[in-house]
């Protein structure tokens, strides 16, 4: 898929390719660091086979775009929206950047733009949303800066490294993104 919606200066999103990318994934889910931050569920690895289970399976509901850089077509990391709904227009928006050396770069953020672009004037979405830890330092700071507003908490949902956090929903309208849009022109 070359869609010019998909393509940003440094970053493209393309559909995974099932017959390989399983086995980038499963490298990126023993980095647990990248685990911590990515979910809720233990730091465990998953293996090739159950990531390619997910690519080959568990799609059904999702939109999911590989993050790519431009010049060599290098996946860094994961973009998608799960429980996509065209008829009311909501999906739940989800990234990671399994690539460590691409970590602080701008990198999300330029794939959360392009994802947005693509949701809202491709897609036709209304809304959406994301949930995030409170310990998810940078996370916080992306989701504040592309205009995600903060919608509630679910305080002490998440015990890791012997404390309870807080996870955090934020929400973006379309009109939200497109005031934002105005505004950097």
């Amino acid at each position: 898929m070359n869609n010019k919606f998909l393509q940003g200066g440094r970053i493209t999103l393309r559909m995974p390719d099932h017959e390989k990318d399983h086995r980038l994934y499963e490298r990126w889910s023993f980095d647990r660091e990248f685990m911590h931050l990515w979910g809720a569920g233990p730091t465990t690895p998953l293996s090739a086979d159950v990531q390619k289970e997910f690519l080959e399976n568990g799609m059904q509901s999702c939109v999911v775009f590989n993050i790519c850089l431009r010049d060599d077509g290098r996946v860094i990391g994961q973009v998608d929206l799960s429980e996509f709904d065209p008829v009311a227009g909501n999906a739940w928006l989800g990234i990671g950047i399994g690539d460590r050396a691409y970590w602080n770069n701008g990198y999300g953020s330029e794939a959360m733009k392009v994802l947005m672009r693509y949701s809202f004037e491709v897609l036709g979405l209304q809304r959406i949303s994301l949930s995030v830890f409170e310990y998810n330092l940078r996370a916080l700071h992306v989701y504040e800066k592309m205009g995600f507003v903060e919608e509630g908490r679910l305080r002490g949902f998440l015990e890791r490294d012997g404390r309870r956090w807080d996870l955090i929903f934020f929400g973006l309208l379309r009109e939200e993104w497109a005031s934002w849009q105005t505004a950097l022109v």
